[in-house]
């Protein structure tokens, strides 16, 4: 009797360092597995997120699409390319430019402006579409001044100051 109580304490006790030596070393493993897991979901989820934003933000600016372009063109216009549009689109919507000038106004931020003073001769409604072709060009225009006067003959004067930024490139 005493052997067999032996050979079950023998056995529970390689039962319980069985236990120790491998199924142990395998649960902490398991638990380790879990956290990192655990851990990669929740980057996923993050990544999957940011995917979800960078995906809304790309179909507000194909929305605003004519507004980027305008930005994108009008930071970077050069003042040949400027004077001529400006010059081209008077013509196409029948004034004539009395008198053109370009000052540059430099400020402390990062975008400076340019300033354009004209004075254009005809009539209301060629000045009228002018002021629309403007509008809907890809550049960006803000009107700062504006006079109307009458000329004999019925034509008009249209003295014009307009403010456009630009970013100096170098």
């Amino acid at each position: 009797m005493k052997y067999k109580l032996s050979i079950g304490l023998t056995l529970f006790l390689l039962a319980i360092i069985l236990i120790f030596l491998l199924i142990l070393p395998k649960q902490r493993e398991l638990t380790h597995l879990q956290t990192l897991l655990q851990e990669k979901k929740f980057d996923l989820q993050n990544w999957s997120n940011r995917v979800q934003e960078l995906k809304n933000l790309q179909n507000q600016l194909k929305a605003k699409g004519v507004l980027v372009e305008k930005v994108n063109t009008a930071f970077t216009e050069k003042d040949s390319t400027l004077t001529y549009f400006l010059q081209q689109t008077a013509f196409d919507n029948g004034l004539l430019i009395n008198s053109f000038e370009i000052f540059v106004k430099e400020s402390e931020e990062t975008i400076n402006q340019k300033i354009i003073k004209m004075e254009l001769l005809g009539s209301y409604f060629a000045f009228k579409n002018f002021l629309t072709t403007l509008q809907n060009s890809a550049l960006l225009f803000e009107i700062n001044k504006m006079m109307i006067s009458k000329k004999e003959k019925g034509e008009m004067v249209f003295q014009l100051e307009l403010i456009t930024p630009f970013f100096e490139q170098s």
